[in-house]
């Protein structure tokens, strides 16, 4: 198959240039391809980078949910406090962090006198 290149000026190149850069085209092409197929295989080198990646997600959705659960016992005594509308908020703001936080809350709650709790 003859492949003619076309310079910047319209001209048309012929010959060994058109060798030579097809040599260094595939070239380049052959180390992409091996730059890449490396990435794809785990390595010893590519594993140090994919545990930085989870620990630091892993941070992050720690740091998440601490907020989440300080907002959200902050709404709860809010709510004790009967200011609904500023707790609503809090839990509004807790929910939009981690949705089901007020499941992964231990929080102990003392009992309400009037109800007559034991």
């Amino acid at each position: 198959m003859a492949e003619s290149n076309q310079n910047t000026d319209g001209t048309v190149e012929e010959g060994e240039d058109e060798n030579t850069e097809d040599s260094n085209l595939q070239m380049a092409l052959s180390a992409f391809r091996a730059k890449w197929m490396s990435e794809l295989q785990p390595s010893s080198g590519g594993k140090k980078s994919v545990p930085k990646t989870a620990d630091l997600k892993r941070k992050q959705d720690i740091a998440k949910e601490g907020k989440a659960r300080e907002l959200f016992l902050k709404a709860v005594e809010e709510e004790q406090n009967g200011a609904v509308y500023e707790a609503i908020k809090y839990y509004k703001s807790a929910m939009q962090l981690v949705p089901d936080i007020e499941f992964r809350i231990n929080y102990s709650r003392t009992p309400d006198p009037d109800r007559g709790g034991s």
